[in-house]
């Protein structure tokens, strides 16, 4: 099992880095994103960067673009390459198959945020340590870690789950560009009407009960159950006679 999933890791970043704009796509979903939070971010920010909002783009953001911009190509770019059918006649379990285009997705979209992060914290102590190291506190970084890990895998696993049932790359990047970035976006409005109808202390409320240990575990709880269920809904869906005939 560990062999195939090694396999099939190989394969994906075979794949990313060889096919025609692969390594456009890589650029662009890891090295311009780690540049602007891991380096124009924190100068900008100076010594404040541990402990303001900045770091939490960098976990939040960077894994989930990563994923969003390379995952996709999980079984719809086989599809279209005509490679699908390849790829499930070979002696590959299903199981290897899944797990491996999944975990790949989660690996690409970690080592970018965690990357991204200790060049953040270097270029902050470079520029504003004056001698002294800057760090993030430990328990708001591993609350941050924890969110981040849960937040790529869920990612991961709703962009394989979508790259299963899409006919192309194109279609499952736009349905996960809506649910990750368009969705978010469009709450801002509603939540500047709210605030303006006299709800902002309600959601106020809310930001600060995140910021209480019951909120974070709560964050993180419902994270991790969300993990559950994409990966479950994810492996339920793999059908290789549906994934030949999408």
């Amino acid at each position: 099992m560990v062999t195939d999933l090694r396999t099939v890791m190989w394969k994906e970043w075979r794949t990313l880095v060889h096919q025609p704009g692969g390594r456009l796509r890589l650029l662009l979903a890891v090295s311009v994103p780690i540049l602007y939070f891991g380096v124009v971010g924190p100068l900008q920010a100076g010594a404040r960067f541990v402990d303001d909002a900045d770091p939490w783009f960098v976990v939040v953001v960077l894994p989930v673009l990563a994923v969003v911009v390379t995952a996709p190509d999980a079984f719809a770019g086989e599809r279209e390459r005509k490679t699908l059918r390849t790829l499930l006649a070979s002696r590959l379990t299903d199981r290897a198959i899944l797990w491996g285009k999944i975990g790949f997705a989660i690996l690409l979209g970690i080592g970018s945020m965690l990357g991204t992060l200790a060049l953040a914290l270097v270029v902050v102590n470079l520029s504003a340590g004056d001698g002294d190291l800057i760090l993030i506190a430990g328990w708001r970084l591993a609350h941050m870690l924890g969110v981040s890990v849960l937040l790529t895998v869920v990612a991961a696993g709703t962009a394989v789950l979508v790259s299963q049932r899409s006919s192309t790359v194109q279609q499952a990047q736009q349905i996960l560009a809506a649910i990750f970035f368009l969705v978010p976006t469009a709450l801002g409005p509603v939540a500047l009407l709210l605030s303006q109808e006299g709800q902002a202390d309600a959601i106020l409320d809310v930001f600060r009960w995140l910021d209480t240990p019951a909120g974070r575990f709560g964050l993180l709880a419902g994270l991790a159950a969300t993990a559950v269920a994409v990966l479950t809904a994810a492996r339920a869906g793999f059908r290789r006679p549906r994934l030949v005939g999408g």
